[in-house]
């Protein structure tokens, strides 16, 4: 559909518009300029946008997660679970245990993965480096 016949009958492009109807338009059009702008920097539920730095500053602050090696002069990307996190990680893996392995009756392999660390780690830990 053409813009022109998204606008009703007072705005339309035609030359008979009036100076009024048009600033009338022109106003109107500003004001949900505005409301959008608004609207866009809100999320869904009109709570203000997720701020994903003071979300990870806290999540470091209150230990829920550590940077790996922080004492060693850490690697970047990589953390360890906080005591917080321990406890969630048990819990959910209580409640999968119980549906999946228990009401289900699927087979559990236990499986532990390997830790990871870059070779920094291991040249600046003194306790490496002493060893003869």
């Amino acid at each position: 559909m053409p813009p022109h016949e998204l606008l009703n009958d007072t705005y339309s492009f035609q030359d008979g518009v009036q100076g009024e109807e048009l600033q009338a338009a022109i106003a109107e059009l500003k004001r949900l300029k505005d409301k959008l702008a608004k609207a866009e920097d809100r999320s869904s539920d009109g709570r203000a946008p997720f701020n994903q730095k003071l979300f990870d500053d806290t999540l470091v602050r209150r230990m829920f997660v550590v940077p790996s090696f922080e004492i060693h002069g850490g690697v970047r990307g990589l953390y360890d679970l906080g005591p917080a996190a321990c406890g969630l990680k048990a819990h959910l893996l209580e409640l999968w245990r119980k549906h999946f392995v228990l009401q289900e009756n699927m087979l559990e392999v236990g499986l532990e993965p390997s830790a990871m660390a870059c070779v920094s780690v291991f040249k600046n830990a003194p306790e490496i480096d002493s060893t003869p």
